[in-house]
């Protein structure tokens, strides 16, 4: 009887070595799959929140209030040529204070509408420059809308805990912040591969007129600042591989 009960011990502890080595590849394994796609992106923007709401879920809340206060301000202004349907918005409206996925009935014709208006982009020759910035803006929030249903159709979502996980709670967050943005001024991503993508509104010399050099060498600084800590973020991954391996 002795000998049945250690061996059962022995089993168990097998198990939760075998359990808890899983879980460290697991780690190990998406620890690299952020590493190897990390890039620095840095926005600079006409004005922030000064509050920030106590979980995850009330961030997907107001998100998609701030998204259905934005979509209905711009239904009626005429000056973007292929705006979201008002069912759409309504449909937007419902999913506000919803903690689940109503993907049949509400969102798949949302998306289909988002996806239609994206993918109709006339030439901008012969418009005025107002209504570029206004359509440019009007896509912007189209994106941010598709970003928030993937957040909120997320798998990884545990609504009882109303946390998301890993890479997609720091994205809502950043979601919260830009929806309540009026002007992107510019915006540089840089990859891990070293291609840089920088995007400058010429808003930017209208509105912030003499301080807008200044506001570039900020943004300079901030690409500067984001690329060091990448930098850095990947040499500390390394050598802890390295410890690890014993190499």
């Amino acid at each position: 009887m002795r000998n049945i009960g250690k061996h059962s011990k022995e089993e168990g502890k097998d198990k939760e070595l075998e359990s808890a080595f899983n879980n460290f590849k697991n780690t190990i394994k998406d620890a690299l799959t952020d590493l190897v796609t990390l890039e620095v992106n840095s926005v600079l923007v006409s004005n922030i929140s000064a509050d920030h709401p106590s979980g995850d879920r009330v961030f997907l809340h107001q998100t998609c209030e701030k998204l259905t206060e934005w979509f209905e301000r711009n239904k009626i202004d005429g000056i973007v040529r292929n705006p979201l349907k008002s069912t759409s918005i309504s449909q937007l409206s419902i999913l506000c204070g919803k903690d689940e996925c109503l993907e049949s009935d509400v969102i798949t014709p949302l998306r289909d509408d988002i996806a239609e208006c994206l993918k109709h982009k006339e030439e901008d020759f012969g418009i005025e420059q107002r209504q570029k910035h206004a359509e440019a803006d009007y896509r912007r929030h189209l994106r941010y809308l598709h970003k928030y249903l993937d957040l909120h159709c997320n798998k990884e979502w545990d609504w009882d805990k109303g946390m998301l996980k890993g890479r997609e709670h720091q994205q809502l967050r950043k979601l919260w912040e830009l929806v309540g943005t009026r002007i992107v001024y510019a915006q540089t991503v840089m990859g891990i591969d070293g291609d840089i993508v920088s995007r400058i509104n010429d808003q930017l010399f209208t509105t912030a007129g003499d301080n807008a050099e200044e506001l570039m060498h900020f943004h300079s600084r901030n690409v500067e600042a984001g690329a060091n800590y990448r930098n850095g973020l990947m040499d500390t991954f390394v050598q802890i591989i390295r410890a690890i391996l014993g190499k």
